[in-house]
């Protein structure tokens, strides 16, 4: 069967993403309670990367904790969120005809995007490490 038309841009494809994510995410959260996969960089050299405390925030974000889960693990929250309310996004276009928002970036524009990108990710890491996770 094809798909409509409508359904083959860009927020559809990566909405169909999202969901598949959404339904890991959710099986995750149906694993026993202590249950958690190992950072084998916190394993290793007793530091936490940069994603540490992610599978205990999702659970948490799930479990309807946002609180909880911005204190385990901001940035992975902060972007669960957002991933949520780009899904919605996705999916009301097709669904009520709405026109799509269209952003286009500069080179420049670009490399500023990229920078804060990786400037969060390091404040991130940052309050792991203070936090002493």
């Amino acid at each position: 069967m094809r798909e409509p038309a409508h359904w083959r841009d860009a927020e559809s494809r990566f909405a169909w993403l999202l969901a598949e994510l959404g339904l890991l995410a959710v099986v995750l959260a149906l694993l026993p309670a202590g249950w958690a996969p190992r950072c084998f960089l916190h394993t290793w050299t007793g530091l936490p990367c940069c994603t540490c405390g992610g599978t205990r925030a999702l659970r948490a974000l799930l479990g309807g904790q946002v609180s909880t889960a911005f204190h385990l693990q901001p940035l992975l929250t902060a972007l669960a969120c957002a991933a949520m309310a780009w899904l919605l996004y996705a999916v009301s276009g097709p669904l009520f005809g709405l026109r799509r928002i269209r952003v286009a970036l500069t080179r420049r524009g670009k490399l500023w995007l990229v920078a804060l990108l990786l400037a969060l990710v390091a404040l991130n890491w940052a309050y792991l490490l203070a936090a002493g996770r």
